[in-house]
Formats: C-alpha cells, sequence, structure tokens
C-alpha cells in the first residue's frame, strides 16, 4: 500500500498482485510466512481469560 501512496502504483494494480499472491498460496506454490519456518499454532477465536 505504500506504492498506492507515493504514487508508484494504482489501488488496481496493488489489488492484482495481492490477488495473484493469494492464487499462489492457494496453489501450492508459494508457502506461507509460518509454513516456511514451520510454525505451527492452533487457532485462537476466543480466549477465555480475563483481560487485565
Amino acid at each position: 500500500a505504500g506504492t498506492i501512496a507515493t504514487g508508484e502504483a494504482t489501488i488496481e494494480d496493488v489489488g492484482w498482485e495481492l490477488f495473484h499472491f493469494i492464487l499462489k498460496i492457494a496453489s501450492g506454490r508459494k508457502k506461507t510466512w509460518q509454513d516456511q519456518w514451520g510454525i505451527h499454532n492452533a487457532l485462537s477465536v476466543f480466549n477465555p481469560a480475563a483481560v487485565t
């Protein structure tokens, strides 16, 4: 998004870059950061602990 702010790219250009990035990950041609480094955590949507 920094390239949009500087005028180097349009919103449409960055949108297409993001779209192709997601397709690469979904097709298995690119690994996610977590897969690349072997970090696997269970997704915790709700944490019942008290917020202090």
